[in-house]
């Protein structure tokens, strides 16, 4: 089971003066705080299994094998897992910071990664994933009136945060934040794949 983690979850709205959004932290003592982490640490006893791990090894020696990539490990397999093992420490240890975004409007964009360069040591709190805030706040409601559907949300949320962690900033740690996400999947799931974020979805 994962450990506890610190965490950094944010919101950001509307400016209602116009220019940038505005952003804000959400303190622990929050129903929204409380509610992201819950599905938080249920992503990362998620992801440091080893269904998790194999598929992200499939993705990363697909990843390897892309024309525009450069083969960086060979084939090897014993270094693909060693490098999906250490994406899975640092992601259990340092998880990258959300985004609760109430600008996302568009109800069937469940959450997204905007990938970041990064060089040197990958610091996953450098990363983001960006969530639609319309579906926490469903959430919310549904923890005041309804524990069954209230754990139907959460189990989505997580689910979520697994494919986007999984493999969208995954793929961030293996190209340092510049290619795009292969679109090849090789874990049977119940939709077509479409991009590797499918490969992540084994629960699906």
């Amino acid at each position: 089971m994962a450990t506890s983690v610190n965490l950094a979850i944010l919101s950001r709205w509307a400016n209602p003066n116009g220019g940038n959004p505005l952003m804000g932290e959400y303190q622990p003592n929050t129903l929204e705080y409380t509610h992201v982490a819950s599905a938080i640490n249920i992503a990362r006893a998620m992801l440091s299994t080893e269904i998790a791990r194999r598929s992200m090894t499939t993705l990363a020696r697909r990843w390897d094998q892309m024309e525009n990539n450069s083969r960086l490990f060979g084939g090897d397999r014993d270094l693909i897992r060693s490098n999906v093992d250490a994406f899975v420490d640092a992601i259990l240890s340092d998880f990258p910071f959300i985004v609760v975004d109430f600008e996302l409007v568009n109800p069937d964009v469940l959450a997204y990664h905007p990938r970041g360069n990064w060089d040197g040591l990958f610091v996953p709190r450098d990363q983001a994933v960006v969530l639609n805030a319309s579906r926490l706040l469903d959430m919310g409601q549904a923890g005041q009136t309804s524990p069954s559907q209230f754990r139907i949300f959460q189990f989505q949320l997580a689910n979520t945060l697994v494919h986007e962690v999984g493999a969208h900033v995954f793929v961030t740690y293996l190209g340092n934040g510049r290619p795009i996400t292969p679109p090849i999947s090789s874990i049977p799931t119940t939709r077509p794949a479409k991009k590797a974020g499918s490969q992540a979805d084994f629960w699906s």
